[in-house]
């Protein structure tokens, strides 16, 4: 069984919000998420980049500069910590496609909030497409799955 209370950091003991309970009213002690980790090593550098809106009066499109991708950059770059969730290859119509799906995890703020599926970020050299951004937590941290083409 185990002892309710404070403990110490490397203590042997599971703080109250690491218990839980079980079925038959007792105290269980649970280990805590595997995030736990990744959450407090924000060691790599990340760039976001935002598309400029294109209208002409009929439509707007979203545009990327691929001549100069550098003039997209949002913000400053932010660090980060990153999980590799699976890597994919597909073959359609004899043309095969890799790609690597990522984890980012990022300090939560004003402009952190701002970004969105619509946005891209870069981090080794790759740019991956955001798939979805949601908060971890008390709004403290954001989670940010994306996916990049491996060529």
């Amino acid at each position: 069984m185990a002892r309710l209370g404070h403990h110490r950091r490397g203590s042997l003991y599971p703080t109250v919000a690491e218990l839980r309970i079980s079925p038959d009213h007792a105290a269980v002690a649970v280990p805590p998420p595997m995030r736990g980790a990744l959450m407090a090593r924000l060691d790599q550098r990340i760039q976001f980049r935002r598309a400029r809106i294109r209208d002409d009066g009929f439509s707007a499109d979203r545009v990327w500069n691929a001549a100069n991708p550098a003039s997209d950059n949002h913000g400053p770059p932010v660090w980060a910590g990153v999980e590799f969730l699976s890597e994919a290859e597909r073959a359609a119509a004899g043309w095969v496609e890799a790609s690597r799906t990522c984890r980012f995890v990022i300090r939560s703020g004003a402009f952190s909030r701002g970004i969105t599926a619509t946005d891209r970020l870069v981090w080794r050299g790759a740019v991956y497409d955001i798939a979805g951004v949601h908060d971890l937590g008390r709004r403290n941290l954001l989670e940010i799955t994306a996916t990049a083409r491996v060529d």
